[in-house]
């Protein structure tokens, strides 16, 4: 998909995936500094409009101690935020669910405005940490198959290239016929096991009407083979 949409090869994204990730980490720890100092900035602003109230005091000296253990980690370039004070695990944090860099990807996408790329706003464990599930041209893809879950994983797991879809094939009015024609790339072993995969799910679910994949891969690693 990334290399339909912006004409960078495959071999090229694998090449580059560390530079672009070294340039989000620093990116990160960018962001971070710059809302720590807002913090302290209000922190004191806090501190000075609450006067003799020690109430306020209180909630100063907490967050100063909060802007030091920040600090600390992004000297680190703990670009998780996993080396965070004892009692901000107390109070919930887990870094598989919410963790820094997460949270700067999500608003850099939103920053971008409407594009391509869609950041879900939960966490999906990849790793020993989480990074926001994605999706990359999830419109063009609904499109091109119509929401059919045969037609996706077509494409999805590489038995058809985009390029590849015979020209006489785009269109609305020959989504039928575009549909069709993807699914039968799929191999016939794989049809037979995504049937019966699906069959399997619709006889646990019942009487529900959901059209769910049948495919025996694992979701992140359809997803990731197809974005790229």
């Amino acid at each position: 998909m990334v290399e339909h949409l912006y004409d960078i090869p495959v071999r090229t994204q694998i090449e580059m995936a560390p530079l672009c990730m070294a340039l989000l980490a620093e990116g990160s720890l960018a962001w971070r500094k710059k809302r720590l100092a807002e913090i302290d900035e209000k922190a004191e602003e806090l501190m000075s409009l609450g006067g003799g109230n020690f109430s306020f005091a209180q909630a100063v000296y907490r967050t100063q101690d909060a802007v030091f253990e920040e600090e600390a980690s992004i000297r680190k370039q703990d670009v998780f935020g996993k080396d965070v004070a004892e009692d901000t695990y107390s109070l919930g944090y887990d870094p598989n669910i919410n963790n820094p860099l997460a949270d700067y990807l999500r608003e850099l996408a939103r920053d971008l405005g409407k594009t391509e790329v869609i950041l879900d706003p939960e966490v999906f464990e990849i790793g020993p940490f989480g990074f926001p599930e994605y999706r990359i041209g999830a419109g063009l893809l609904h499109e091109l198959t119509a929401g059919n879950s045969d037609a996706e994983y077509a494409l999805a797991c590489g038995h058809v290239r985009i390029p590849d879809i015979p020209e006489e094939l785009f269109g609305a009015q020959n989504t039928e016929r575009r549909v069709e024609w993807l699914i039968s790339r799929i191999p016939a072993d794989e049809i037979a096991d995504r049937k019966t995969q699906h069959e399997k799910l619709s006889a646990l679910l019942g009487d529900l009407d959901l059209d769910i994949p049948g495919s025996a891969e694992k979701p992140n690693e359809v997803k990731e083979y197809d974005d790229a």
